[in-house]
C-alpha cells in the first residue's frame, strides 16, 4: 500500500490499536490508528474526520458492536467495517455480515487473517464506488436525456419492432397526436399511420435493411385527422428484441407556407393573365362604347336612343369592372377623389339585389346628410361587395343582408380601446347578416392572408385581408362581432371630410372643342378601334392619317413628317411596339406631341419609367367626350367650340 490508511478503532484496551498497527505494518501496509473507547467519543471521531476503515470490537460494556455498525454505516458509509474481537458464537457472526460488516475476525487469528481482510475490504469498497459513481453517471445521464426527450418541440415515438406495440412516447408527440400516454401504449404503429397494412411493413422492411429512414407521412390523430409529419426512424436494440426510435417533425406550418407561396405565385400569374386580358376587353370595349355614343348624338328617336343608352352604361360598367380586377390582381393604387357614402351604398345595394338568390332579403338603412368621405370609389365599393359575397356564402338557405350607413364622432375615451382609431367624425358602413356566424377561436386569424374557413376551390383566403388592407390604406379600421348561429356584423370605420353637399354631376357635354383640320396620326393594331377614332376625329373638325403598327407609324411619319400635329398611338403592338415606335417618331420630329392610348393604366407609369415624354394617356376604353378634350388639349385647342349635336361629317379634310 502506498498511501498512510487512516484507522478508527473502538476498543477497551489501547494495547490492541497498537497491535493492530504492528501486524498491518509487518504486512506493509501503513496506517495511523485512532483508539475510542465509549460510544461518545465514537460519534465525535465520525463526525470530526474521514477513516478509510473502522474496527470495533463487538462486546463493549457500553457500546454493543452491532450498534456501533449501524452508527458507522449511517455517519461514514463507504469505510468498511470490521469486527476485531473475541471468540462469538457463528450466528452472531452471520448478524454482524448480514448487517453490512466487511469481516469478522477473532483476535487470535490477526496476524494471519487481518492484512488480507484489509486488502480485500478496501477492493470491495473502491469497485462498489465506481459502481456507485458509474450507476450515479448513467442516472445523471438517463435524466439529462429524458430532459430532452420531454423537452423536444418534436415528437419521439419508441414502438416494438416485432409487435409494432407502441412503447413510450415524448409530451410533444402525445399533444400533437391528442392521446394519453397510457391510450398510445395501447395502440401499434399501424393505428397511427395513415396507411394500409401492406404499405406500412414495406417500410419498416426498408428500416431494417437500411438501419435508419427519413421520410414524409401522414398520421392520424385521435379526433381521425391526418396531420403531415417528417419522419425519421433508427433500428435499436430493445432487450432480446430490435425496436425502431422514431423523431416525428409536425409539418402543418410548413406545408402551409408552401401553399401560401403557391397561392402568391398563382396570384402572380393571375395578375399577368389580367393584365392581358384587361387589354384586350378594354380594346373590346373601345369601339362599342365610342360607336354608341356617336349614334346616340346622332339619333332622336326615343326607343333608340334608350337603347344606345343602356349599351353605353354597360360598356362603363364593364370598364368599372376590368379596372376593379386590374386593382387587385396587380395591386394598383387608388384614385383619391370625394366621395358620397350614399352614391358607394347604393350601388352595393343594385349589386347585391341584382346579383343574389332571390332567398336573401337585402334592407338598407341610410342616414340622412352623411358626411363625405375620401378615397377611391372603386376600391371602397369592392370592400363592401367583398364583405356582402362572405354574408351572401353564409345563408345557403337564405336569410337577411343589412346594409347600412351612419355619422358618428369617436371621443377619445372610445379611441383609447380601439389602438388604429383617432378622435373625430367617422362614416360606418355597416354590413350585417343572419348565417352561420363566425366561431369565437377563430376571430383573431379572419383578417389573416389566406385564412378560410370556406370548403376548397370556394375561396383565396384574400377577401377579407384585402377589405382590412383597403380600409387602413384609406386611414379607417375595421370592426368585427359575431354569433354562431346568429350571424354576424363587419363595421368599417372611414375618416369623414367637413360637411359640405356632395353633388355628383355627370361631365360636361357642353363646350367640346372642334378642331381646325390639324392631321393627327392614329396607330393601333385593332381595326375597330382605328376606323372609330378616325369617324370620331374626323367628325369634330380634325384630319386622320391611319396605321395598323409601329413600322407604318414611322414610315408615314417620315413622309408627311411637316403636316403631322399630333400622334395617337396604342401601347401595345406587333412589329414596332408603341415605346420603340415613340422614340423612333421623336428622333423624326422631336416637338411631336404624343397622347398614348392602353388597355392597362400601369403602362403610363412604365412609359415614365422608361424614360418616355408623352403628352397626354387615355385608358381605354375612352368617351367621345374624353377622347376630343384630351386632343385638343394637347394641341392647344385651336379652333372654335361648339355646344349640342357634332358637327355633320365632311368638315373636316382628309390629307
Amino acid at each position: 500500500m502506498q498511501r498512510l490508511l487512516h484507522i478508527l478503532y473502538l476498543a477497551q484496551d489501547p494495547a490492541d490499536a497498537e497491535l493492530v498497527q504492528k501486524v498491518l505494518a509487518a504486512e506493509g501496509i501503513s496506517c495511523q490508528v485512532r483508539q475510542v473507547e465509549t460510544r461518545s467519543d465514537f460519534l465525535e471521531a465520525l463526525d470530526g474526520g474521514r477513516f478509510d476503515l473502522i474496527f470495533a470490537d463487538y462486546s463493549l460494556p457500553s457500546f454493543h458492536g452491532l450498534s456501533a455498525l449501524a452508527v458507522a454505516k449511517e455517519k461514514s458509509p463507504h469505510a468498511p467495517f470490521l469486527f476485531l474481537s473475541q471468540p462469538v458464537g457463528e450466528e452472531l457472526v452471520v448478524e454482524a455480515l448480514k448487517s453490512g460488516a466487511a469481516d469478522f475476525i477473532h483476535k487470535n487469528r490477526l496476524t494471519s487473517r487481518l492484512a488480507p481482510a484489509v486488502r480485500r475490504a478496501l477492493q470491495e469498497a473502491e469497485e462498489r464506488m465506481k459502481l456507485a459513481q458509474a450507476h450515479e453517471t448513467d442516472r445523471r445521464r438517463e435524466s439529462s436525456y429524458r430532459a430532452i426527450v420531454e423537452g423536444s418541440p418534436d415528437g419521439i415515438l419508441l414502438w416494438e419492432i416485432p409487435t409494432r406495440r407502441i412503447l413510450e412516447a415524448n409530451p410533444a408527440l402525445l399533444n400533437l397526436l391528442g392521446y394519453s400516454s397510457e391510450e398510445l401504449r395501447e395502440l401499434t404503429i399501424y393505428d397511427l399511420v395513415g396507411l394500409d397494412r401492406e404499405e406500412v411493413d414495406a417500410t419498416i422492411e426498408r428500416v431494417l435493411k437500411q438501419g435508419t429512414l427519413s421520410i414524409e407521412r401522414r398520421y392520424r390523430r385521435k379526433d381521425g385527422s391526418l396531420i403531415e409529419v417528417a419522419v425519421s426512424s433508427r433500428v435499436i436494440p430493445w432487450g432480446d428484441t430490435q425496436a425502431s426510435l422514431t423523431l416525428i417533425r409536425d409539418l402543418s406550418e410548413k406545408k402551409a407556407m408552401e401553399e401560401r407561396l403557391l397561392r402568391i405565385q398563382r396570384l402572380e400569374s393571375i395578375g399577368l393573365l389580367a393584365g392581358g386580358i384587361a387589354h384586350d376587353l378594354n380594346n373590346i370595349l373601345c369601339p362599342i362604347l365610342m360607336n354608341a355614343e356617336l349614334l346616340e348624338s346622332q339619333i332622336s328617336e326615343p326607343n333608340l336612343h334608350n337603347m344606345l343608352s343602356s349599351i353605353i352604361t354597360n360598356a362603363q360598367r364593364g370598364a368599372d369592372l376590368v379596372k376593379q380586377i386590374l386593382s387587385f390582381a396587380r395591386g394598383l393604387g387608388g384614385r383619391e377623389l370625394l366621395i358620397s357614402p350614399q352614391h358607394i351604398l347604393n350601388e352595393v345595394v343594385r349589386f347585391a339585389r341584382e346579383t343574389f338568390p332571390k332567398s336573401i332579403e337585402v334592407r338598407t338603412e341610410m342616414q340622412k346628410d352623411l358626411q363625405p368621405v375620401s378615397g377611391d370609389p372603386v376600391q371602397l365599393q369592392q370592400v363592401l361587395i367583398n364583405l356582402c359575397v362572405n354574408a351572401k356564402d353564409a345563408m345557403p338557405m337564405g336569410g337577411t343582408l343589412c346594409l347600412s350607413a351612419q355619422n358618428v364622432s369617436l371621443d377619445e375615451a372610445y379611441c383609447a380601446m380601439q389602438p388604429e382609431a383617432k378622435p373625430g367624425p367617422y362614416v360606418v358602413f355597416c354590413v350585417s347578416d343572419t348565417g352561420s356566424g363566425i366561431p369565437p377561436h377563430l376571430l383573431p386569424r379572419i383578417f389573416d392572408p389566406f385564412f378560410t374557413t370556406k370548403e376548397a376551390g370556394r375561396g383565396t383566403g384574400l377577401g377579407l385581408s384585402m377589405v382590412r388592407s383597403i380600409v387602413k390604406l384609406h386611414g379607417g379600421f375595421v370592426q368585427v362581432s359575431s354569433q354562431v348561429g346568429k350571424g354576424s356584423e363587419f363595421r368599417i370605420f372611414l375618416p369623414a371630410l367637413p360637411a359640405y353637399e356632395v353633388t355628383l354631376v355627370p361631365e360636361e357635354l357642353t363646350a367640346t372643342p372642334i378642331g381646325a383640320g390639324q392631321l393627327i396620326l392614329v396607330v393601333d393594331d385593332e381595326a375597330s378601334t382605328q376606323e372609330i377614332l378616325r369617324s370620331a376625329l374626323e367628325l369634330y373638325g380634325f384630319a386622320v392619317l391611319g396605321a395598323s403598327d409601329g413600322a407604318e407609324a414611322v414610315s408615314l411619319c417620315a413622309e408627311h413628317r411637316e403636316r403631322i400635329s399630333l400622334v395617337l398611338i396604342d401601347s401595345s403592338m406587333p412589329i414596332m411596339d408603341g415605346p420603340s415606335c415613340i422614340r423612333a417618331l421623336r428622333r423624326l420630329k422631336p416637338s411631336l406631341p404624343i397622347i398614348v392610348m392602353s388597355g392597362s393604366d400601369w403602362e403610363e407609369r412604365a412609359a415614365k419609367e422608361a424614360g418616355l415624354v408623352i403628352e397626354g394617356f387615355l385608358l381605354k376604353p375612352f368617351t367621345l367626350d374624353r377622347l376630343i378634350r384630351t386632343v385638343s388639349e394637347v394641341l392647344g385647342a385651336g379652333g372654335p367650340e361648339r355646344a349640342g349635336s357634332p358637327p355633320q361629317p365632311g368638315q373636316a379634310s382628309n390629307p
